[in-house]
């Protein structure tokens, strides 16, 4: 199992786990929702991680796939830094698990290994968020270390935001 940057290697794997997301809410996933095709796609990540043409108030980030055995297990996003919107709205990471793959102890594997990704981007406190009703994620946030910050209400989201930090030295 390993992270890895997306690439047209691993498309079939990609395409059908987008399928499996359907209309789902995919954290991390700005440029997938920004793209009409995945040729779009692998060319905005690129650029995200190079801070190219950023649409407003973003940030250079980077996304990685989680692959085994040659297959699209799941991505995270990691931003290199955050700005005052981000540490309310936002985090450094966002993370998914296609569906036919969780629970399965992927999400705190992918976590973990993410972690090591931001502290080569020297990311030494990591701001992780869940939603309140996601004990999954609240879960594979805490194994890695994140400890409670606060619940915030987010206008527009039916329910809170919790926020963690995870000390990434």
């Amino acid at each position: 199992m390993e992270l890895v940057e997306p690439s047209d290697r691993y498309r079939k794997s990609f395409e059908e786990a987008l399928v499996e997301f359907g209309s789902e809410i995919i954290p991390g996933a700005y440029a997938l929702l920004s793209c009409s095709t995945v040729d779009e796609y692998l060319e905005r990540v690129r650029k995200d991680a190079r801070g190219e043409d950023l649409p407003e108030g973003f940030v250079p980030s980077t996304t990685y796939w989680l692959i085994e055995d040659g297959e699209y297990i799941g991505h995270v996003n990691i931003r290199h830094r955050l700005t005052p919107a981000l540490e309310r709205l936002g985090a450094h990471i966002g993370y998914a698990i296609r569906p036919s793959r969780r629970q399965k102890g992927y999400g705190t594997q992918m976590l973990r290994m993410a972690l090591e990704k931001a502290r080569q981007l020297g990311i030494e406190r990591v701001l992780i968020t869940c939603n309140k009703e996601n004990v999954a994620s609240r879960t594979v946030i805490e194994k890695n270390g994140g400890v409670f910050w606060d619940e915030i209400e987010v206008e527009g989201r039916p329910v809170p935001t919790m926020r963690f930090w995870i000390e990434n030295k």
